[in-house]
């Protein structure tokens, strides 16, 4: 189950900023900062969750923290990004 629910949460992120590229447009800015809003801004480097994020994982790289997808979930959950996903 939490592989399935990792699987279409990463696709649908995937999809959304594609949408972005595709049509043209500039991609969402991170309401933190200047940054584009990329699924890696929001995981590791996103100020705005910093609290929640260290609650479930202290990683640099999204490849650390990939390492158990468990957490990623239960992250975009507790920050309400679950759903934007």
């Amino acid at each position: 189950m939490i592989r399935s629910s990792f699987i279409s949460c990463t696709h649908r992120a995937y999809v959304s900023y594609t949408q972005y590229l595709l049509a043209g447009e500039e991609p969402p800015v991170c309401i933190s900062g200047h940054q584009t809003l990329t699924v890696e801004q929001i995981l590791v480097h996103c100020v705005e969750f910093n609290n929640i994020r260290k609650k479930f994982f202290t990683v640099s790289t999204l490849n650390e923290l990939f390492r158990d997808p468990t957490v990623v979930l239960q992250f975009l959950r507790e920050a309400g990004l679950y759903k934007l996903f």
